[in-house]
């Protein structure tokens, strides 16, 4: 009885919260950055603006070149077109509602620029960015890329920051009605006692409002 009310009540504290805030990760960065387009330069930059050279790091295992602390990429793609569209996918696959993460539209010159920002990215998967020409018969592929989200304790559901929907998640499996993975819950287990229950869901909530360091 006392562990349903515990359920209730952190069920009641997830609909009210109001507050969006995350607690974002420190080492992510863009990795396996490889441009497809010859004509095309793709530059990892900082949130200031300042390029980003990469430096050899470890992820699951593997040596990469990694663009620690980046947060856009400037890419310019020359073209006569009238315009240019470009968009950045999840995946390699055309275009469609579901993996469209950005897009952007300018008139056609010889630097014809843009600054796409990979914001919300999931640790290992390949993100593509395509260009896509006015009268041109399909998009062209630009560069593609992966992005690293280091280990976050309450990161359940691996976007790189510690949200209300990583609690709801914990809350969802302490209540048997959500499985997660052994890795997930490693991440979800914030308190340290080898368990996940509503206590976790709890911290995780405070620290995704930025009150409570995990």
């Amino acid at each position: 009885m006392k562990r349903l009310l515990t359920i209730a009540l952190l069920v009641g504290a997830l609909t009210l919260a109001l507050c969006c805030a995350a607690y974002a990760a420190g080492d992510a960065g863009i990795y396996d950055l490889e441009v497809k387009d010859a004509a095309a330069t793709v530059t990892v930059a900082a949130a200031d603006g300042a390029a980003i050279t990469p430096e050899t790091a470890t992820i699951d295992d593997a040596q990469v070149q990694l663009y620690a602390g980046a947060a856009k990429l400037c890419v310019t793609v020359p073209s006569t077109a009238e315009y240019v569209l470009i968009t950045m996918l999840s995946g390699t696959t055309p275009p469609t509602a579901e993996n469209l993460r950005y897009i952007d539209q300018k008139a056609g010159s010889a630097e014809t620029s843009f600054v796409v920002y990979p914001d919300a990215m999931t640790k290992g998967v390949t993100y593509s960015i395509y260009a896509a020409e006015a009268g041109a018969d399909a998009p062209k592929l630009i560069a593609t890329f992966k992005y690293n989200t280091p280990f976050l304790p309450g990161d359940v559901d691996g976007d790189g920051a510690v949200t209300e929907t990583d609690a709801l998640w914990v809350l969802q499996y302490a209540a048997g009605n959500r499985e997660l993975t052994e890795a997930q819950l490693l991440l979800a287990d914030v308190t340290g006692d080898s368990f996940v229950a509503p206590k976790d869901a709890l911290w995780i909530l405070q620290a995704a409002n930025g009150n409570r360091t995990l």
